[in-house]
């Protein structure tokens, strides 16, 4: 007995087709949703820059700047927190400012904040020294 087989290969493009479109789908809505939920292109650049808080005296600190590798993006230094008024450093390397405290004994907290060409905003130092005059 002699049987024919007849290839019937019709069914299996179409199986394929839509595994490759299920495939393409869920790549596709993982891309978009890691668009929307900023996992890409959204990461920001970590600025480095060293600054020195020290005391000069009992009512007195002095902000220095130490350089790093940003500190030719870096466009000013600001100096706040329990100071007697806002201050600022240089942007070059080995600039500095003294600044007093403000009255009364105890710890001082000074802020120092970096500003950056992007427009980037980084606290640089956020340091607290002891005032031993009132």
């Amino acid at each position: 007995m002699t049987t024919n087989y007849k290839n019937n290969e019709d069914a299996v493009s179409p199986v394929i087709a839509v595994i490759m479109m299920i495939a393409v789908t869920c790549v596709l809505a993982a891309v978009i949703s890691a668009m929307i939920f900023g996992n890409f292109g959204s990461e920001q650049k970590i600025k480095i820059v060293a600054v020195a808080v020290k005391p000069v005296d009992a009512t007195h600190v002095q902000i220095m700047n130490m350089g790093g590798p940003d500190v030719k993006d870096l466009t000013n230094i600001t100096v706040s927190g329990d100071i007697a008024a806002e201050s600022y450093v240089g942007t070059n390397v080995g600039a500095y400012t003294t600044v007093e405290t403000t009255a009364g004994v105890g710890t001082k907290r000074i802020l120092v904040v970096g500003s950056f060409g992007d427009s980037q905003q980084v606290v640089l130092q956020d340091a607290t020294v002891m005032r031993t005059i009132p």
